[in-house]
């Protein structure tokens, strides 16, 4: 029914959605460099004459010649990587916190924004999902009630990951008779332990675990607890899906269609198949705000030849830059990683954080703040509210947060006490 709803609304308000489903279904896994090359040649062209950032770049004759962008140049020179062809409010904000947790807000155009709902569809199908199929979805976000309704949606928010919360959330799940569980492997992995653990199963018709590291121990919890194998989205919200796990395989088979993604060195040079390397994309629908070679902050491991799974598409071995520690209140409590993360989501001026727990009740945050940032008292107040109001909290101010030997520059960090 509620598939149905969408369509109609889709016919009324001209929407595409429908029209994007089909043409991923048609070109996936046929469509080549070719295609890439083309939609890039327009992409640039358009850059070049409607932004002041990209004028510069009619120098450039191909993608490997133009710079690697880090989020850090869009945001310092934020209204230059805005296209003149469109009215801000034409557009639609999508604010993210990124790799970093640095809150950042892209403007995406109609066009873009159904892009992103038909890959969503498209490879969620992978995983039993689709449009009006009654889920979970475990995130730090929450919808409205109405917004849930609508979608279909349970939500299912893992601020604090107690035995409580696990009891409750499992009713739930259970009472609601939900089909499908997508959100972060951190909480669904200990919603599954927890069946487990107290000898439940619920069978499920699919797991689409997404922002983290899918780790082969939250796998096997999931398939015990609910007869599915998981599956990870590689995607972020300013840019859209940029892969998923075949089942047969577990490899991150890349979304060619809409994006060119490349995996480069420090040197910004193609690593071989097998090396770690930086993900960097260009977004072939981004004209509200074009993305060209735009670094996420993520490293991956190139795949080599063809996945044995049947798909003819560039494919990751892994993801290695994703996995992110747990912290723990002044209670001993686990505190979800992005819930940490949606604790500095609206705080504008700050090019990086980094919060690092260095004793049980002893927190400290390192900023990279920009002129006019005065929101210290606010942010300890609210860390206060997840850590506990007996928690001591430092703020301290860097220049830079300095990486690790990874290449990561992770948000948060445990250090061992």
């Amino acid at each position: 029914m509620r598939k149905a709803l969408f369509k109609i609304t889709q016919r009324v308000k001209n929407g595409r959605v429908f029209e994007k489903i089909a043409n991923m279904e048609e070109l996936y896994g046929v469509a080549g460099e070719k295609e890439q090359e083309k939609k890039f040649t327009t992409l640039l062209k358009h850059a070049i004459d409607t932004t002041d950032y990209y004028k510069s770049y009619a120098k450039y004759k191909s993608i490997e010649e133009c710079p690697v962008i880090e989020k850090k140049v869009i945001k310092e020179n934020y209204n230059e990587f805005l296209s003149n062809d469109f009215k801000q409010d034409e557009l639609i904000p999508m604010t993210t916190s990124g790799s970093y947790g640095t809150p950042f807000t892209f403007y995406l155009t109609k066009e873009k924004k159904e892009m992103q709902h038909a890959e969503v569809t498209f490879f969620s199908r992978w995983a039993n999902f689709d449009i009006g199929v009654k889920h979970g979805y475990v995130a730090s976000k929450i919808k409205s009630k109405k917004d849930q309704f609508i979608q279909n949606q349970l939500s299912i928010a893992p601020f604090v990951i107690s035995e409580d919360w696990l009891s409750n959330e499992m009713e739930k799940i259970v009472s609601k008779k939900i089909k499908v569980l997508i959100g972060y492997p951190s909480a669904i992995g200990a919603i599954a332990k927890f069946f487990v653990s107290k000898n439940k199963f619920y069978k499920l018709d699919g797991v689409i675990t997404i922002s983290e590291i899918l780790t082969e121990d939250v796998r096997l919890n999931v398939k015990k607890a609910f007869g599915v194998t998981p599956i990870s989205r590689y995607s972020t919200e300013e840019l859209g899906v940029l892969g998923i796990e075949c089942k047969k395989n577990q490899k991150h088979h890349l979304n060619n269609i809409n994006y060119i993604i490349e995996i480069l060195d420090e040197h910004d040079n193609p690593v071989k198949p097998g090396e770690t390397g930086r993900v960097v994309v260009t977004d072939l629908y981004s004209y509200a705000m074009p993305l060209i070679r735009y670094d996420t902050g993520d490293l991956a491991v190139l795949g080599k030849g063809n996945c044995n799974c049947g798909l003819e598409t560039p494919y990751l071995e892994r993801l290695t830059g994703r996995k992110l520690e747990v912290l723990y209140n002044t209670d001993g409590t686990p505190v979800a990683s992005m819930g940490l993360n949606g604790k500095m989501r609206d705080i504008e001026n700050i090019l990086q954080f980094q919060i690092i727990q260095v004793g049980e009740k002893d927190y400290k945050i390192n900023l990279v703040a920009m002129k006019g940032f005065s929101e210290e008292k606010e942010i300890i107040r609210r860390y206060k509210e997840l850590f506990g109001y007996d928690s001591n909290i430092k703020v301290e101010y860097l220049e830079d947060i300095p990486p690790l030997k990874s290449g990561k520059r992770p948000y948060i960090l445990q250090k061992h006490y």
